[in-house]
């Protein structure tokens, strides 16, 4: 998988705002000729090597993206999703589940907010 081009926005909020058929649509306030535009979702709030980091010797890691944000948004997407489920309704989403069900467990509880101090996260 590439993780050159990152979303700024994650992608399961952006989907969304997406058709059936999978076009993204947005309301850009700087072109106010154009009402509504619609687009690929994959340039839309997203910027290349946003979360890409290099060590001395000028080598890429996405470790970033491929091992923590893409984790994060694969387990909070079913949390949203039930979320949504329940929009029209009068019924409050039940979320006091275990972080287990929905993969949490595995992410880090307390960090060093330095990114050199990743290794440092605790459980």
């Amino acid at each position: 998988m590439e993780y050159k081009n990152n979303h700024y926005v994650a992608r399961m909020l952006l989907k969304r705002f997406m058709s059936d058929d999978g076009e993204f649509f947005y309301v850009d306030r700087r072109r106010p000729e154009k009402a509504i535009i619609h687009r690929n979702p994959e340039g839309v709030f997203s910027r290349n090597h946003l979360y890409t980091s290099y060590d001395k010797d000028g080598n890429p890691d996405v470790a970033l993206e491929r091992d923590i944000y893409r984790k994060i948004e694969s387990d909070t997407s079913p949390i949203i999703d039930k979320i949504v489920s329940l929009r029209g309704t009068e019924s409050i989403p039940n979320l006091a589940r275990p972080k287990s069900e929905y993969g949490m467990s595995s992410l880090p509880t307390s960090c060093n907010a330095h990114p050199t101090s990743i290794g440092s996260c605790r459980s």
